[in-house]
Parts: structure tokens; C-alpha cells; sequence
């Protein structure tokens, strides 16, 4: 999806001033022009998170700027997810509809977003922990994604945020008890970006290993997104020859929508641009369906 009015708003508010008192006036004029000129980019293919990419060059190359290190944050959200593991499996296993307590669960844990807030309170985790089982899911966008589940013979799941990715292995452990015979590729960032799951969090979680039929790959960008013309053909192919996909995040959702694929998007509305898309208050979870062409 394009980058629209709202995002390059947003960038722009988030970067305009974010340059060191060190620059010269001068210096700093041709820092806020060239920032300008990104987000004033007319080509109609770019997404945000390239943007945001670029963002992160241009400040590199003017004052030597490094990308904040989120290693030790993600280690921690990773750890911290993986506590609560016995309980909220043992609440899925004898939920009334098991997976949507899962999908409850993994809608929550989009929260965990470093992109979308300076921030990520403990307390207020815990808080939509405690509030998930009351999540409304769309029974019609439900419907389909579980009989679509229950078909599937390749299924491909496009993670998220750190910490996240534990709530999307319990959503993945439900969707093999509903459907054994299903092979799953879990498409991972290529590198580094903030606090999105890479490969590092995937085995610190024990997913490379949780059952021979789930396969963990890089997508081959380290981008916050999965822009289909930049990711690695094998990383495109594992979304276009799957029976069905589903992405998490609101990342993915602005780069994928659109695309014509067999998607569902499944993720926490935390900003103002997806509150009123969906018309919904801010921390509420979607469950949202892709029409292929």
C-alpha cells in the first residue's frame, strides 16, 4: 500500500526536529530538506517502512547516526512472553473455541511495538493480557479464516514484534491441533529493525524447533513491512503459493493491503490512522481478510 497523508505526517512530526543541537544552521536546513524530499517522494510504490528506512540513512550519512539497539529489549519482551507459556496455553486448550482465545492472545501480544510507541509499559501488557478473552472477532472473517485453516496444505505466517512472536507460536501449536496434516513457513524480518522478530528471537523462543512441520525463514529485508518487491523470491513465493497467509501487525497490514493475495490480517489498532479506518477505540484487536483476486 502507498504511503498515505497520515504516515508521512506522522514521520515527518516524529523527525522534523530529531537532529543533533551540534549541526549547523545551515547543516540542519539540509537535513529537514532532504527529509522532506523523502516523504515528498512520488513514487507511487513506496510504503512507509522504506521511508522510515531512508530516514534512518539520511541521518547516518549527515551526523553518523546509529539505529537504537533493541537486542536487549527484545531479549527481555522474549523472556518475559515466555513465562507466561503454561497459562495461557492451558486457557487456549480448554477455551470454549480454542482458537479464538489464540487468536485473542496473539492480537494482544501486537502491543509489544516499539515502532508505534517510545515506549512499552509492563503494566499496560499485562493489563490487555488480563482483558484479551473479551476481544470481538468478526464471526464472518472468523468463519473463513477457520474453515480456510482447516483445508490448508500450506499455510504461511508473517510475524511481527518481539515478545509477540511467543503469542504467535501458541496460535501456530492451535492451528497444527486443528489441522495436522498442514506444512507452515513462518516468515521472519531479513535483519535488525527495531523491535521486529528476527531469526535470533525465533530460536531464543525454541520456534525453529517446535514441530517438523514449521519451517522459520528470513523474508530477506530488514524492513518494518513486508514490501513483496524487496523481500527474497523464496520469501515471496512462501506467500503467493500458499493456500492462505496470515500477517500480524499493523507493519504488514500497510504493506501487504492490496496486494490481491489469500491474506488475513491479524493485529492491535494503536494509532490514530487504523482507529479510524477500522472504527474502533485504540488497543482493540482485528481479525481482517484480504478478498484475493
Amino acid at each position: 500500500m502507498r504511503m498515505n497523508d497520515y504516515c508521512k505526517n506522522c514521520l515527518l512530526g516524529k523527525n522534523i526536529d530529531a537532529f543533533p543541537a551540534s549541526l549547523s544552521p545551515g547543516e540542519a536546513v539540509e537535513y529537514k530538506n532532504a527529509l522532506l524530499s523523502i516523504l515528498e517522494d512520488e513514487d507511487p510504490d513506496l510504503t512507509a517502512p522504506e521511508a522510515s528506512s531512508r530516514i534512518r540513512a539520511l541521518k547516518k550519512a549527515l551526523w553518523g547516526e546509529q539505529p537504537r539497539d533493541y537486542y536487549e529489549i527484545k531479549r527481555h519482551f522474549n523472556a518475559l512472553m515466555l513465562r507466561f507459556v503454561p497459562d495461557l496455553e492451558e486457557d487456549i486448550l480448554y477455551a470454549g473455541d480454542p482458537l479464538v482465545r489464540a487468536l485473542q492472545y496473539a492480537m494482544t501480544g501486537n502491543f509489544i511495538d516499539f515502532a508505534a510507541f517510545d515506549s512499552v509499559e509492563e503494566s499496560k501488557l499485562m493489563e490487555l493480557l488480563g482483558k484479551a478473552r473479551e476481544i470481538p472477532i468478526d464471526p464472518s472473517v472468523l468463519e473463513k479464516l477457520r474453515q480456510q485453516l482447516l483445508g490448508a496444505r500450506k499455510l504461511t505466517y508473517i510475524t511481527d514484534n518481539c515478545g509477540e512472536i511467543v503469542m504467535d507460536k501458541l496460535l501456530l501449536r492451535q492451528i497444527l491441533r486443528m489441522n495436522p496434516s498442514v506444512e507452515i513457513t513462518v516468515l521472519l524480518r531479513g535483519g535488525r529493525v527495531v523491535n521486529d522478530a528476527c531469526m535470533e528471537d525465533a530460536e531464543q523462543i525454541g520456534l525453529p524447533d517446535m514441530d517438523p512441520r514449521v519451517r522459520c525463514l528470513a523474508n530477506g529485508t530488514a524492513l518494518d513491512g513486508t514490501v513483496l518487491r524487496r523481500i527474497s523470491r523464496e520469501a515471496k513465493d512462501a506467500i503467493t503459493l500458499a493456500d492462505l497467509t496470515i500477517a500480524k501487525g499493523q507493519g504488514n497490514y500497510e504493506t501487504l493491503s492490496g496486494c490481491g493475495y489469500n491474506l488475513f490480517y491479524l493485529f492491535m489498532c494503536k494509532c490514530e490512522l487504523f482507529m479510524k479506518r477500522f472504527g474502533v477505540p485504540q488497543f482493540s484487536g482485528i481479525l481482517a481478510r484480504e478478498i484475493p483476486e
